[in-house]
């Protein structure tokens, strides 16, 4: 019953948006941990108000403690932990490195994979994101494998790898036939594509 008042008097306060209502119950959940330190909904919501306070140094912590406490979800606390560098400006090598540390990993599922490939071509690293989403594409269902497969394409066809990107996009049209709009877009971006392609090859061969 404690635990219960204690967590909806935080949420209640935390909720309310001012800086006072969060400091209260980051204080009572403080003080609640110190009796129950290995309370993961107690630690999840010492996170929340961590996040919308920007206090990267106790997400930080709180993540890592997370990732202990809760090995069902320790992928989802990894890739948030692996995140939080891009909030600071010149730290995109640290979280590289932490999200390569995912990459590394087994068990990581389809899910965090794919999210860990939307973050590497964020960062520029197509080759990365790529390599990233195929995996993901092993281990999923037919369902998320016509959405992976239009992302597979468009991530070739940005790499320049028109080959693979073709032969993607021919699996999407056998996979996902009815969504017409999503094909027709997918099958200009190509076009264009290799039309730019061309025209360097001819550009090139002129200049030689």
């Amino acid at each position: 019953a404690m635990q219960l008042r204690v967590a909806w008097w935080a949420q209640r306060l935390a909720k309310g948006g001012r800086y006072y209502d969060y400091e209260t119950a980051y204080k009572m959940l403080a003080a609640y941990r110190a009796l129950n330190p290995d309370h993961i909904g107690a630690a999840e919501l010492m996170l929340e108000i961590a996040e919308a306070t920007r206090n990267s140094v106790l997400q930080e912590r709180l993540l890592e403690r997370l990732m202990v406490l809760d090995p069902g979800r320790r992928f989802d606390y990894m890739l948030a932990r692996a995140k939080l560098p891009l909030d600071e400006p010149g730290h995109e090598g640290e979280a590289m490195e932490r999200l390569d540390e995912i990459a590394a990993e087994e068990g990581a599922g389809p899910e965090i994979r794919e999210e860990l490939a939307r973050v590497y071509d964020e960062l520029g690293r197509i080759d990365m994101a790529v390599r990233i989403l195929d995996q993901a594409f092993l281990e999923s269902s037919p369902p998320e494998r016509r959405r992976m497969i239009e992302e597979l394409t468009r991530l070739q066809i940005k790499a320049g790898d028109l080959d693979r990107a073709l032969d993607a996009h021919t699996l999407l049209i056998r996979e996902d036939a009815d969504k017409m709009a999503r094909r027709k877009a997918l099958t200009g971006q190509l076009r264009l594509a290799s039309r730019e392609k061309r025209l360097a090859k001819l550009e090139a061969d002129y200049r030689d």
